[in-house]
């Protein structure tokens, strides 16, 4: 099932974010990646859900080549890596169950693109959509209004170079964000920060159902309560640790809650996102029998993250406090016809991409240390800061580390398209033989880069519509060979 979108479509629909790869929420058998449907880190990005398939199993194509993401945590928030800006695409199609062998990938939906080229007409687009923070409504969990700036502006330009043999087309699309949100948390009241946890007792300031009592370090007898001079749940300043107490001093001070133990500390927190991306093609009509056209793609995403507890605690928990994904695609496409019935077109794609979170004190090694934390490894620069650390009842301090993943995926493509004549076989048309050939490579390095995962792909496949004729395949993966016979 194949539905196809077209440029007119594409613009009239209203988008967020300027975002059409939401558009294929609204065809048959796709709903929405939310939390309810499987949801990911892409579902505010557009991922979707096709035919009970997770949003991982989507196969997106760009230009005829390679556009997934191939991350293992999808650090870049998104299945697909390219996204053009929706004046930049001459259509899209998406198909959600019974495609070809050609498109074999996965089993969700295929959603391939194709970006403009250039005529030997000049046109273009220029635009800017702003969003601010005077259209904004007061969110009912903040205490003030909190910021929010967008714009989004960008162009798109074709005209021909060589007229009816040379064309260039190009688009670029800036997106700057700079927004706080409420972010709602607990922090220890005055009385901990001193050892004086006498406040559990009280069942109205705790919201738990019973009094908590705590007992001796060590320990968990109830005969044994934490006492300190008569007092319950109060710790003596010999008992104290002295590390604890000062990372227990460093929290911000509750702001909100009306004196409660809990979700006391209501902070608006920054985030500022922005993106720089464009896509440039050249196509060369060389003759009457050859036609040739290159791609290239890029994106870079830099983000820089507000921190709950400031910049020393961090607490941001997983992710950092600059998070950075840069992408490049590229395809180069030669299309050579033999005869009036022998067709071949030959692609390259090559399709590369890194993600990297860094946390704050990423590159000071002394920054556990001023704390009085020892022990903590010495990875190198980048791979410093603050370690995480779990405190029951209280928003956690420090971060999980550092991520740094990337992808390397090229592919060799060719397809020949061959037709014989009616008279030939009378009862039949133009009947097309595809002998296709694909090669996939693909790199992956996770985390702090020292580990890879590598995989390869050969596939050979041949296709006729021809009466009796069957679809062959061979396939290599991972040195594992299987040959398949599918019936027409």
């Amino acid at each position: 099932m194949r539905q196809t979108i077209d440029t007119k479509s594409i613009n009239d629909t209203p988008l967020n974010g300027r975002n059409w790869v939401y558009i294929a929420q609204l065809t048959t058998g796709a709903v929405s990646a939310s939390a309810n449907a499987g949801g990911t880190r892409g579902s505010g990005t557009g991922d979707f859900v096709a035919n009970g398939q997770r949003a991982e199993q989507n196969n997106f194509i760009l230009g005829g080549v390679d556009n997934n993401t191939n991350l293992v945590d999808f650090l870049n928030g998104s299945s697909f890596v390219m996204r053009p800006p929706p004046h930049a695409l001459s259509e899209f199609s998406i198909q959600t169950s019974n495609f070809s062998a050609e498109f074999g990938h996965s089993a969700g939906a295929v959603m391939s693109a194709s970006i403009k080229s250039g005529t030997n007409q000049i046109h273009g687009d220029l635009w800017e959509y702003v969003r601010n923070t005077d259209l904004d409504a007061l969110p009912w969990n903040a205490l003030s209004s909190p910021p929010y700036h967008e714009n989004q502006f960008g162009a798109t330009f074709g005209a021909p170079i060589w007229r009816n043999k040379l064309f260039y087309f190009g688009d670029l699309e800036v997106n700057r964000i700079a927004i706080s949100s409420a972010n709602i948390t607990t922090v220890p009241t005055v009385l901990m920060r001193q050892g004086d946890f006498s406040e559990l007792l009280n069942k109205n300031l705790t919201g738990a159902s019973q009094s908590i009592t705590l007992y001796q370090p060590n320990s968990a007898n109830p005969n044994e309560p934490l006492t300190c001079n008569g007092k319950t749940n109060v710790f003596c300043s010999t008992q104290m640790n002295p590390i604890a107490q000062n990372i227990l001093n460093l929290y911000p001070s509750p702001n909100t809650n009306n004196g409660l133990t809990y979700n006391n500390y209501n902070v608006n927190l920054a985030t500022e996102d922005d993106t720089f991306q464009w896509d440039q093609r050249l196509d060369w009509n060389v003759s009457a029998k050859d036609q040739t056209y290159a791609r290239y793609s890029y994106a870079h995403e830099q983000k820089q993250n507000g921190l709950p507890l400031g910049p020393v605690l961090d607490g941001s928990g997983y992710g950092g406090l600059n998070d950075t994904n840069l992408f490049m695609n590229f395809m180069l496409s030669e299309t050579h016809i033999f005869n009036p019935h022998l067709t071949n077109e030959f692609r390259f794609g090559y399709n590369w991409g890194r993600s990297i979170f860094i946390q704050d004190h990423a590159f000071d090694p002394t920054i556990a240390t001023t704390l009085g934390l020892g022990g903590v490894p010495a990875l190198g620069p980048g791979k410093y800061g603050l370690p995480y650390g779990g405190v029951g009842g209280i928003n956690s301090w420090g971060s999980e580390g550092t991520n740094n993943e990337g992808q390397n995926v090229y592919q060799i493509l060719d397809n020949l398209w061959s037709a014989v004549l009616p008279e030939q076989y009378p009862r039949c048309a133009l009947l097309p033989t595809l002998v296709e050939v694909r090669i996939l490579r693909r790199t992956s390095l996770t985390k702090d880069s020292r580990t890879a995962v590598s995989a390869g792909v050969f596939t050979i496949s041949w296709a006729s519509a021809l009466p009796a004729e069957r679809e062959r395949r061979y396939n290599t993966d991972n040195d594992q060979g299987r040959f398949m016979a599918q019936g027409s």
